[in-house]
């Protein structure tokens, strides 16, 4: 939301500019679909802040300039219902892009019903899965429990879960860089209701059948599950009594390429663990990311940083 004026937003305003788009709003079909129609004056739109609004503060929400609105509501130091407004804001702006995209590409989708709850619930489950659990706030930051990136001629997968205390809903998430720290994919599944140690093992079966689906045939796994990880080592001497998905790995790591499974410190799994946290609010199942999510950037840019490539002759 950094970009000045109209332009930081793909509207149907902005497509209009250089295709045979309709430049009028799906919802209200009256006026042009900029960035501040968009998420906030459309009339559906409307409706939906003015619940959470206090009269008095209505005719300054609706009426200063974008980048000072988007300003405001950030730095407010107001709760709505306990929860924080600038995490309210935030969560809202995000469902409001998304159901206008639902609505480009369904034009029988609506807004849903007590959509001021639907807000409410996603905003909860964001900050639970954001607030830093004991073990989080104990973690060291010393450089040699850093992440490091993959030896010359390799690739490193990263895989974590997430659980969700109060709705207990699981995601697993993960992502793949080169030895240079550089981002190639990462992924996110939405897993419904699970344990933590389920959580981990669906993102490291992920992450396995990711990397072998783009090609790759040396891989560096990572995991911040001492748990996740001792399964995965004992699954290579195991027998044929495996729960299905122990199977699906097993049967992974005996394909023709070579796979290193190791525990590593949660600090040094940054990137996984952000990704996975992003996983509870994306929709129900496996979804590939071919860019990184924007909440990621700053852990890999300090992934890169702090790490070498590590040169096993070197």
């Amino acid at each position: 939301m950094g970009r000045r004026k109209d332009k930081w937003l793909p509207t149907r305003s902005k497509y209009a500019s250089w295709s045979a788009t309709n430049p009028i709003c799906l919802w209200c079909s009256n006026s042009r679909e900029i960035n501040v129609h968009a998420i906030r004056d459309c009339p559906q739109i409307v409706a939906i802040w003015k619940a959470f609004l206090n009269p008095s503060d209505r005719a300054l929400f609706f009426n200063l300039s974008t980048m000072h609105w988007i300003g405001w509501n950030l730095q407010r130091n107001y709760n709505f219902a306990s929860i924080s407004w600038p995490s309210i804001f935030s969560v809202a702006c995000g469902l409001i892009w998304h159901w206008k995209n639902e609505k480009h590409f369904d034009a029988d989708f609506q807004i849903p019903n007590e959509v001021h709850k639907v807000i409410l619930y996603h905003t909860k489950v964001h900050d639970e899965a954001w607030r830093p659990s004991e073990e989080d706030r104990g973690t060291s930051c010393d450089n040699d429990k850093a992440w490091r990136k993959p030896m010359l001629g390799w690739i490193k997968v990263n895989t974590d879960g997430a659980v969700c205390r109060s709705s207990r809903k699981a995601g697993c998430g993960g992502i793949i860089r080169d030895n240079y720290g550089n981002w190639i994919k990462g992924f996110v599944s939405n897993l419904g209701y699970a344990s933590v140690l389920s959580a981990e093992i669906w993102g490291i079966y992920h992450g396995l059948v990711t990397a072998w689906n783009l090609g790759f045939r040396k891989v560096e796994l990572e995991s911040d599950s001492s748990q996740a990880i001792k399964m995965i080592q004992m699954l290579r001497e195991a027998g044929s009594n495996l729960r299905p998905l122990q199977h699906k790995i097993s049967s992974f790591l005996a394909s023709d390429w070579e796979v290193k499974a190791t525990h590593i410190p949660r600090n040094a799994n940054g990137c996984a663990n952000t990704i996975a946290k992003h996983s509870l609010a994306s929709s129900i199942g496996f979804n590939m990311l071919d860019n990184h999510p924007s909440v990621v950037v700053s852990v890999m840019l300090r992934d890169a940083n702090n790490s070498i490539i590590h040169d096993p002759v070197g």
